[in-house]
């Protein structure tokens, strides 16, 4: 009786064990930035905003915003070696709400305005639009992107 309760203890430990050192199941998103070093005519092009590949915590509750979240930080030092750059960070530019119609697969975002950051010069405001345009639209329930104020974005 004593080596089978030894022998249920090491294997309960082992079951344990094994458990805490799983890592969590992710899942690849994009995120896209503007990339300096393919614009070479400086021209803002939505074509120089290119993906990047992340991942996140398959659990995350709201993959979109969570996706649109990083999206607003600025890429890592190693993404800044590739020449992609943000124009999001900002500690007063976050969602204030998201929400998704399902029946037509429209993507509402409200975003704070602010003066001077998120209306201020149309190659700056293009590439802000078409960096979140792009990210959300890689899911596909989001057929078009809506912004709750008609000021944001605008040059």
């Amino acid at each position: 009786m004593k080596k089978y309760f030894s022998f249920l203890c090491i294997i309960f430990f082992l079951f344990l064990f094994s458990c805490s050192f799983q890592k969590p199941e992710t899942i690849k998103i994009k995120l896209f930035y503007y990339n300096q070093a393919l614009d070479t005519n400086q021209s803002c092009a939505e074509q120089f905003v290119v993906p990047i590949e992340r991942t996140i915590p398959k659990d995350t509750a709201n993959v979109i915003q969570k996706t649109l979240t990083l999206l607003l930080e600025w890429p890592t030092e190693e993404e800044k070696t590739k020449w992609l750059t943000s124009e999001f960070p900002h500690k007063e530019f976050q969602i204030k709400n998201i929400s998704l119609d399902k029946s037509n697969g429209i993507l509402t975002l409200d975003f704070p305005v602010i003066p001077w950051f998120t209306s201020w010069g149309s190659c700056r405001v293009g590439l802000m639009n078409a960096s979140i345009q792009k990210t959300a639209k890689q899911f596909a329930e989001v057929k078009d992107v809506k912004y709750t104020s008609e000021e944001i974005f605008q040059p």
